[in-house]
C-alpha cells in the first residue's frame, strides 16, 4: 500500500476514481476542491494505492481561521472499505502534513454508515451545535431511482402524487435553465430570509456553476419562477444541494412537481439514487427545518445516517480552547447554512 498526493496533471485519474467509486461524492471531486480554492481553502488530493490500483481518495482542504490552521474533508475520505490498516496509514500521512502545516486538527464527515468511528484512530466529536449534527448533514433522505416513470410514480406516497397533480392542474411549468444563476439565487435568498439562515454571496454560486456544471431547474407560474433546485450527478447518484422557493411554490405544489421532474431526469441519465439532502434530528421540535422530513419522505426512499462530524486532533493544547469557544459561539449565533451544508 502506498499513499501519495496527486498533482494537477492527474486530475483525470482522480475524477475517474471518484466518479466510479460506490462511495463517490461531488464534494470529493477535483472540481469541488477548485471551487473551495477560490474561497480561501487550499486543496490537497491524497490517493491510496494498492498494487498500482487507486483504492481510496481524500480531498483535504486547508484553511487558517482566526489564527488556527485546520484541515477539512467534506464527505471524505472515500475508501472502499473500513480497513483499519488503511485508516491508520492515511491518518499517519495526514498527521505528518499537519505538523508541516502547523494544523491543529483534521475534521471529517465521511459517508460511512456502519458503527461508530474506529476507536484506534482517537477521533473526537466535532464541536458543532447544529440541527443537522455536522457541517454536512448526519441524516439525509435518499430515494431509489428507476429509468421507468411508472415505477417511479408508484414509489411516491399518495400525498406527493396529489401535490404533483395539483401543480399540473394549476398550470405549473418546469424548465431547465442551468445558466441563469441569478434567477436561482433570488429564490434561494428568499428561502434563506424566510428560514433565518445565512447565505453565501452570489459570487460563490457563480463559481459553483462554473466549476461543477450543475443541473438547475425552475418551476414557473404564469411565466414567473416560484421554485428552483440545483443538483449535481456523481457516479450513480444525484445530490440535490440547494433549493429555493417563494410562498406560492407550496400553495400550487410547484416544489413537488419540480422535485419529481428532477428525479425523472436522474433516472434518464443512469442514476441509482437521488439524495434530497439533510433532515434534522427528529427530537428537535418547532424548528424552521422540521418540515423537511415530511416533504422529502413523500417521494419514497428512506433516511440514511452517517457517522457524523469528527475531528482528529494534532495539537490538544490549542484544539480544546478552540473547541470550547466554538461551542459557545455556535449557541449564540444564528444557524448558518455555510456551516451546515457545504
Amino acid at each position: 500500500m502506498e499513499i501519495r498526493e496527486l498533482n494537477p496533471k492527474q486530475k483525470a485519474t482522480w475524477n475517474k476514481y471518484i466518479t466510479s467509486s460506490k462511495k463517490g461524492n461531488p464534494l470529493q471531486t477535483y472540481e469541488w476542491g477548485e471551487l473551495k480554492k477560490e474561497w480561501g481553502w487550499k486543496p490537497y488530493r491524497i490517493a491510496v494505492w494498492n498494487n498500482f490500483n487507486l483504492t481510496g481518495a481524500l480531498s483535504l482542504l486547508e484553511r487558517t481561521y482566526k489564527g488556527f490552521t485546520f484541515f477539512y474533508s467534506p464527505r471524505g475520505p472515500i475508501l472502499e472499505n473500513n480497513n483499519p490498516q488503511v485508516w491508520k496509514a492515511l491518518t499517519r500521512y495526514v498527521q505528518k502534513k499537519a505538523w508541516k502545516r502547523n494544523a491543529v486538527f483534521w475534521r471529517m464527515d465521511p459517508e460511512i454508515s456502519q458503527g461508530p468511528p474506529l476507536k484506534n484512530i482517537n477521533l473526537v466529536l466535532a464541536p458543532i451545535n447544529s440541527p443537522f449534527e455536522g457541517i454536512q448533514p448526519r441524516r439525509v433522505w435518499r430515494i431509489p431511482v428507476y429509468n421507468d416513470p411508472e415505477k417511479q410514480w408508484n414509489n411516491l406516497r399518495k400525498s406527493a402524487r396529489r401535490q404533483i397533480k395539483n401543480a399540473q392542474k394549476n398550470g405549473i411549468e418546469i424548465e431547465t435553465d442551468s445558466k441563469d444563476i441569478g434567477k436561482f439565487y433570488k429564490l434561494l435568498k428568499f428561502t434563506a430570509q424566510k428560514n433565518n439562515f445565512q447565505l453565501r454571496p452570489y459570487s460563490y454560486f457563480e463559481s459553483l456553476q462554473a466549476q461543477m456544471k450543475p443541473k438547475i431547474m425552475f418551476a414557473y407560474k404564469n411565466g414567473r419562477p416560484i421554485s428552483s433546485a440545483l443538483a449535481i450527478k456523481t457516479n450513480k447518484g444525484v445530490w440535490d444541494l440547494y433549493a429555493g422557493n417563494d410562498p406560492q411554490a407550496f400553495k400550487y405544489g410547484a416544489c413537488y412537481y419540480l422535485t419529481w421532474k428532477l428525479i425523472i431526469w436522474a433516472g434518464k441519465i443512469g442514476a441509482e439514487f437521488y439524495d434530497l439532502g439533510g433532515i434534522i434530528n427528529p427530537s428537535i421540535q418547532n424548528h424552521p427545518l422540521s418540515g423537511l422530513h415530511q416533504f422529502k419522505s413523500r417521494f419514497g426512499g428512506k433516511e440514511q445516517n452517517f457517522w457524523g462530524c469528527y475531528d482528529l486532533v494534532f495539537r490538544p493544547a490549542l484544539y480544546f480552547p478552540y473547541s470550547f469557544g466554538s461551542r459557545v459561539w455556535s449557541k449564540i449565533k444564528k444557524f448558518s447554512q455555510t456551516d451546515i451544508l457545504i
